[in-house]
């Protein structure tokens, strides 16, 4: 009876143990995210935001054989460089979900001014993300999209085209504007 409770107290204790690890790394993991997401790519200062998004859609294209058209409209100085990097790594990442999962064989990038807004899309006419897919636990990707967003006032949405595809849609308010020109 003995041995049989010093080998049960081990196992929990070794559980214990495990899940305390699995806890540090958990957290680890979020914060190398964090700061790997919330690092300036170098290329939007080397080239801006526009020739950043030619140059992202340009490499798509000949990484996956999609052929991926952007659309730069002028921002008139709207986007400041939090702004930048924001639209960056959301477009980054709807590609990276493009390339994954939508079976795509056209996938369009836009950014402009609506209304004073900042806008971006990010079409394609792949399958089409299903609203579990779009809002479920296992959409980390998408999850960080809206929390950047998020962040800077802004609002992202993703959902299935009616003519097939997926729309990654994401505005900023003017506010942001005025931000940019302090």
């Amino acid at each position: 009876m003995g041995l049989m409770h010093d080998q049960t107290a081990g196992g929990e204790k070794i559980i214990g143990r495990l899940q305390s690890m699995l806890v540090q790394i958990d957290s680890t993991i979020g914060i190398v995210r964090r700061i790997a997401t919330e690092l300036r790519p170098p290329i939007l200062d080397q080239l801006g935001l526009p020739a950043a998004l030619e140059w992202m859609a340009q490499d798509f294209t000949r990484r996956t054989g999609i052929p991926c058209q952007p659309t730069i409209l002028p921002t008139e100085g709207a986007i400041n460089d939090e702004l930048a990097t924001a639209l960056f790594r959301i477009v980054q990442e709807a590609l990276t979900n493009v390339s994954r999962h939508a079976a795509a064989t056209r996938v369009q990038i836009e950014l402009g001014l609506k209304s004073g807004c900042v806008t971006l899309e990010v079409r394609d006419d792949g399958n089409g993300i299903t609203e579990s897919a779009a809002n479920g636990p296992g959409s980390l990707g998408i999850l960080g999209m809206r929390e950047r967003a998020a962040a800077l006032g802004g609002v992202l949405e993703v959902a299935p085209r009616s003519n097939g595809g997926t729309r990654v849609a994401a505005w900023f308010p003017p506010n942001l504007a005025a931000d940019a020109n302090r």
